[in-house]
């Protein structure tokens, strides 16, 4: 008889493959899925870059220039007001200079953030996942404390009533909905996409991924992930560390000759 998983010959009355494990009576995975075409590395439409992807780089690319526009206007709307010392605080100098700061930067991280994220989908790069995730989650706590910070420094001034906070909030607001766009969509999108799959070539990213290291990734279009199947066979039975019992199916390790479950001898 043969496995009919790893093609190994077995003895006719097993109801286990001893070198994969395998039941002989019931139809393995692989068997189990449908017989879908491979297509090599090129050929398959999600091979380019199409679809949500690349509408997520054309708006990659599009933040990334607003992250840099924005942080030269925002240093050109403080820089006047920086110089004037004449009658005000030196605590209020500093929180405008505060302000000045840290609104360049996260424009500047903002602009920097969208740029890579773009590139890597175009570089098929496996990290593109994790980048994604932990960049959208930091900046929303950045965002969320600089605010913080102007309300508090705003409040102690008794300027909130003097100051139009409309435009402040409504920032605020904007924000933290684009952040958590992109993590919601770096976190159910690329995880659900057969798309995304098929581009990457692989689940090196799910795996590299922070929130969905244990999510099972989606099954590729073009076929590539039954070639994965067969060399992951190729090297169980090319470097086979644990034997399976004929009799009862447990494995074994290597170093043992009959079944701790059932007491069955090992195969020569």
């Amino acid at each position: 008889m043969i496995c009919k998983n790893c093609g190994s010959a077995l003895p006719d009355e097993a109801k286990f493959c001893q070198k994969c494990g395998a039941s002989t009576s019931q139809p393995t995975q692989a068997q189990a899925q449908p017989n879908r075409p491979y297509y090599p590395p090129g050929t398959h439409p999600y091979h380019k870059l199409g679809g949500f992807l690349m509408v997520l780089v054309v708006f990659g690319f599009i933040g990334g220039i607003g992250g840099f526009l924005n942080a030269i206007r925002s240093f050109l709307a403080y820089k006047d007001l920086l110089w004037v010392h004449h009658g005000v605080p030196f605590s209020f100098t500093a929180f405008m200079w505060f302000l000045m700061i840290a609104s360049v930067l996260i424009y500047l991280a903002t602009g920097t953030i969208c740029f890579s994220g773009a590139t890597m989908i175009q570089r098929k790069d496996s990290d593109t996942m994790r980048f994604l995730q932990s960049s959208s989650f930091t900046m929303m706590i950045v965002n969320t404390a600089f605010h913080i910070t102007v309300f508090v420094w705003l409040n102690q001034y008794r300027l909130l009533k003097a100051v139009d906070l409309a435009p402040l909030f409504l920032q605020f607001i904007l924000t933290l909905i684009g952040w958590g766009a992109l993590l919601i969509i770096s976190i159910v999108y690329f995880s659900k996409s057969v798309r995304v799959r098929t581009y990457l070539g692989s689940d090196e990213y799910m795996k590299k991924s922070k929130f969905n290291k244990r999510t099972v990734p989606p099954v590729p279009a073009d076929g590539s992930d039954m070639l994965e199947h067969e060399k992951q066979v190729e090297y169980q039975k090319e470097h086979r560390k644990e034997w399976f019992c004929a009799k009862c199916g447990a494995a074994n390790s290597h170093i043992v000759k009959v079944c701790v479950k059932c007491g069955e001898p090992m195969p020569e």
